[in-house]
Protein backbone atom coordinates (compact mmCIF):
# COMPACT_ATOMS: atom_id res chain seq x y z
CA UNK A 1 0.00 0.00 0.00
CA UNK A 2 1.69 3.45 -0.64
CA UNK A 3 1.91 6.09 1.73
CA UNK A 4 -0.97 8.21 0.45
CA UNK A 5 -3.43 5.63 0.90
CA UNK A 6 -2.12 4.54 4.23
CA UNK A 7 -2.54 8.26 5.34
CA UNK A 8 -6.19 8.51 3.52
CA UNK A 9 -7.21 5.05 5.25
CA UNK A 10 -5.88 6.98 8.64
CA UNK A 11 -7.81 10.16 7.84
CA UNK A 12 -10.94 8.23 7.28
CA UNK A 13 -10.70 6.21 10.62
CA UNK A 14 -9.79 9.17 12.80
CA UNK A 15 -12.30 11.86 11.03
CA UNK A 16 -15.00 9.46 9.78
CA UNK A 17 -15.75 10.40 5.78
CA UNK A 18 -14.33 13.08 4.50
CA UNK A 19 -14.68 15.11 1.57
CA UNK A 20 -11.36 14.53 -0.82
CA UNK A 21 -12.24 17.87 -2.06
CA UNK A 22 -12.83 20.28 0.84
CA UNK A 23 -11.63 18.07 3.54
CA UNK A 24 -14.83 18.71 5.41
CA UNK A 25 -16.74 15.64 7.26
CA UNK A 26 -19.67 14.52 4.73
CA UNK A 27 -22.07 13.50 7.45
CA UNK A 28 -21.87 16.40 9.61
CA UNK A 29 -24.17 19.09 7.90
CA UNK A 30 -22.30 22.59 8.45
CA UNK A 31 -25.38 24.96 10.51
CA UNK A 32 -24.76 28.47 11.36
CA UNK A 33 -23.21 29.27 15.08
CA UNK A 34 -24.63 27.91 17.64
CA UNK A 35 -26.64 30.31 20.46
CA UNK A 36 -23.66 32.25 22.79
CA UNK A 37 -25.45 31.70 25.52
CA UNK A 38 -25.76 33.85 28.43
CA UNK A 39 -28.36 36.43 27.33
CA UNK A 40 -31.56 34.04 27.90
CA UNK A 41 -30.53 32.89 31.55
CA UNK A 42 -29.24 36.49 32.60
CA UNK A 43 -32.56 37.85 31.86
CA UNK A 44 -34.14 34.36 33.55
CA UNK A 45 -31.75 35.57 36.76
CA UNK A 46 -30.28 32.13 36.21
CA UNK A 47 -33.42 30.47 37.01
CA UNK A 48 -34.05 27.32 34.75
CA UNK A 49 -37.04 27.73 31.99
CA UNK A 50 -39.80 26.03 33.59
CA UNK A 51 -39.11 27.77 37.45
CA UNK A 52 -38.61 31.42 35.31
CA UNK A 53 -41.86 30.26 33.39
CA UNK A 54 -44.11 29.56 36.68
CA UNK A 55 -42.73 32.94 37.92
CA UNK A 56 -43.76 34.90 34.85
CA UNK A 57 -47.24 33.70 34.86
CA UNK A 58 -47.46 34.37 38.57
CA UNK A 59 -46.71 38.02 38.31
CA UNK A 60 -48.87 38.39 34.96
CA UNK A 61 -51.54 36.95 37.67
CA UNK A 62 -50.90 38.91 39.93
CA UNK A 63 -51.09 42.20 37.79
CA UNK A 64 -54.16 41.01 36.71
CA UNK A 65 -55.68 40.52 39.56
CA UNK A 66 -54.96 43.79 40.94
CA UNK A 67 -56.20 45.64 37.40
CA UNK A 68 -59.21 43.66 37.90
CA UNK A 69 -59.54 45.24 41.39
CA UNK A 70 -59.01 48.82 40.51
CA UNK A 71 -61.59 48.31 38.08
CA UNK A 72 -64.21 47.21 40.73
CA UNK A 73 -63.01 50.12 43.00
CA UNK A 74 -63.50 52.90 40.20
CA UNK A 75 -67.02 51.11 39.16
CA UNK A 76 -68.01 51.64 43.26
CA UNK A 77 -66.40 54.78 43.30
CA UNK A 78 -68.70 56.11 40.14
CA UNK A 79 -71.79 53.99 41.07
CA UNK A 80 -71.45 56.25 44.54
CA UNK A 81 -70.77 59.36 43.08
CA UNK A 82 -73.39 62.08 42.63
CA UNK A 83 -74.37 63.40 39.33
CA UNK A 84 -75.93 66.94 40.18
CA UNK A 85 -75.01 70.03 39.13
CA UNK A 86 -74.25 72.72 41.73
CA UNK A 87 -77.26 74.94 39.77
CA UNK A 88 -79.50 71.57 40.04
CA UNK A 89 -78.36 71.63 43.77
CA UNK A 90 -79.48 75.13 44.41
CA UNK A 91 -83.06 75.09 43.16
CA UNK A 92 -83.56 71.63 44.96
CA UNK A 93 -82.21 73.24 47.91
CA UNK A 94 -84.87 76.63 47.19
CA UNK A 95 -87.85 74.29 46.32
CA UNK A 96 -87.74 72.08 49.46
CA UNK A 97 -86.80 75.11 51.52
CA UNK A 98 -89.60 76.75 50.18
Amino acid sequence: MDPQAKLEAARQLYHGSVDPATGKPLYRPETGRGPKGGHAAARRGGQGVGDYLYAAARDLQARKEARVEAERRAAAEEAARSRTTGRCRVLWQHSVEG
